[in-house]
């Protein structure tokens, strides 16, 4: 059975035009310190480590290549940052040592098995549980982990694509979202406020790739349903957070979670991780091929601390099998970190792949029959070799039915890729009576016609891009204004249309915008 893959997607085109950054912002911009975060046994970027000021509220998560950016300001303030990241134990660098001109390279130490000794006596001492009857557990006790009343925070937004390992179609925001708790409808309930929006120019552009998914032609995530359920590319990028969304649907194969996650899996304890001091189960998950079909699967893990069951991170990752080759479709990391008594969000990453028809593919771009003169004319959007082309067999026409055969084939002498075909005169076919002949009562096939750079005409090939869209809090501890409901973004536009609502206010976040040349 053909199962197809359920996925989120902002039906929506991307605005041509981008918004100058306030003016406060670009001057942050241009003073900023700069730093890596790297293992310090292999020398691996460390993706999403978290860096934050010691003792405050802001911070920013690390980009994919462990590469962040930290306003020069604080360095003046003699401020010190704590890195961290599941799976580390945590660094703490004061920000006089950061280097004004150059990447500072920080790496972190592995937190494999720094246990001290109560802790190991505590956990050998508590009832020792299956990994399905943990998930179980942490499922049911979101409603007590996460927050229920009103919180608010700020955070960087930014989508971009990933093409022959290049950033492309970078966009980034600042924003602040104030969201009413885990027992309402995220995207009706949340509000959002603009502070800056920008499409980066620094990064390549490319249009062919900014179109909207068709779902099933022109740019499409392989064999994958893609369901609008209404919401810009934010809003979408929010769905994806399964623990926020538990008691709604999400992607494939998680669905609801607190529905459907633990009957469509079968689950299995890892060896515990780390974040610094902090014991965590590590559960990792697997979807029943009942669920998924022959054609697909899907595998994540889940760090659950032992105490309470809160969730810190949840990673899921959704397959493609193609004979003996596996393809990742998407993946989504969604990181909650612990502020008081309760868990609230540190980022969200969405990745997923799709296939982009290719512009350079040979293909005929017009067609046109003079029936009185037997000619099709034909234009290519490629130069045609002159063999393929010339040669009457590879040419099968049908005209009311009746076989044509070619007499000749000849170039146009202004236009490499125009070419007359003449037909041969055929006794079954009146051409004088028919010279009006439709479109739809003649069928023409090309064979074994190849272009100069050897594409076979009519042979469809796709571009693989990947897509990104990720959201990393800054700053938390914001009130929620009493403004009206217009100065909030319209979910339903991108962000990039939500102009009338940008607020040039002062804000303690910044662009985290990746540093170009960074390679591991």
């Amino acid at each position: 059975m053909v199962r197809k893959l359920v996925l989120i997607s902002a039906q929506l085109s991307l605005f041509a035009s981008f918004l100058v950054m306030p003016s406060w912002l670009s001057a942050q911009e241009t003073t900023t310190l700069r730093g890596r975060v790297l293992d310090a046994s292999t020398n691996a970027a460390i993706s999403f480590a978290t860096v934050r000021l010691k003792g405050k509220m802001q911070g920013v998560i690390s980009n994919a290549e462990g590469s962040f950016q930290f306003p020069y300001r604080y360095k003046l303030q003699q401020d010190t940052l704590v890195i961290s990241c599941i799976g580390y134990n945590n660094r703490i660098v004061p920000l006089a040592q950061l280097e004004d001109n150059n990447i500072n390279i920080i790496k972190l130490e592995t937190s494999t098995t720094q246990l001290s000794e109560v802790v190991i006596k505590a956990q050998r001492n508590k009832r020792r549980l299956s990994a399905i009857r943990i998930v179980k557990k942490a499922i049911n006790q979101i409603p007590a982990n996460y927050p229920h009343s009103d919180f608010a925070y700020e955070a960087y937004y930014r989508d971009y694509q990933i093409k022959d390992d290049q950033y492309i179609n970078l966009n980034e925001a600042i924003l602040d979202v104030f969201d009413r708790g885990f027992d309402t409808n995220d995207y009706h309930r949340t509000k959002i406020r603009l502070h800056s929006y920008q499409k980066n120019t620094k990064f390549q552009r490319d249009t062919t790739t900014e179109i909207a998914y068709d779902n099933t032609y022109e740019k499409f995530v392989p064999d994958a349903t893609l369901y609008a359920f209404g919401g810009n590319e934010l809003a979408i990028l929010r769905t994806h957070n399964a623990i926020r969304n538990h008691a709604f649907p999400s992607y494939s194969f998680v669905y609801t979670l607190a529905d459907d996650f633990i009957r469509n899996h079968t689950f299995k304890l890892n060896k515990p991780a780390f974040l610094n001091d902090i014991y965590l189960y590590s559960v990792a998950c697997r979807s029943k091929k009942s669920i998924t079909g022959s054609d697909h699967f899907a595998r994540g893990t889940l760090y659950i601390e032992p105490d309470n069951f809160a969730i810190h991170k949840m990673e899921y990752e959704v397959y493609q099998r193609d004979k003996s080759k596996t393809k990742l479709l998407f993946d989504v990391q969604v990181e909650y970190v612990k502020r008081d008594s309760s868990m609230y969000l540190n980022y969200i990453s969405f990745h997923n792949l799709f296939n982009l028809r290719n512009p350079s593919d040979f293909k005929v771009e017009d067609i046109l029959f003079d029936a009185h003169d037997r000619i099709f004319t034909i234009t290519f959007n490629h130069w045609p070799t002159t063999n393929s082309v010339l040669d009457t067999d590879n040419y099968k026409i049908k005209i009311l039915g009746k076989r044509m055969d070619v007499e000749k084939v000849t170039f146009d002498g202004r236009n490499a890729n125009k070419i007359y075909v003449l037909l041969e005169e055929n006794d079954k076919v009146d051409f004088f009576e028919h010279r009006e002949i439709l479109a739809e009562e003649i069928q023409i096939k090309f064979n074994n016609i190849t272009d100069i750079e050897g594409r076979v005409l009519g042979e469809e090939t796709f571009i693989v891009v990947n897509q990104f869209r990720e959201l990393f809090v800054q700053q938390w501890g914001l009130e929620s204004p009493q403004i009206s409901d217009s100065l909030y973004i319209d979910k339903n536009q991108p962000l990039a249309q939500n102009t009338t609502v940008l607020q040039k206010k002062d804000t303690s976040s910044w662009m985290n915008t990746p540093l170009i040349g960074i390679e591991d």
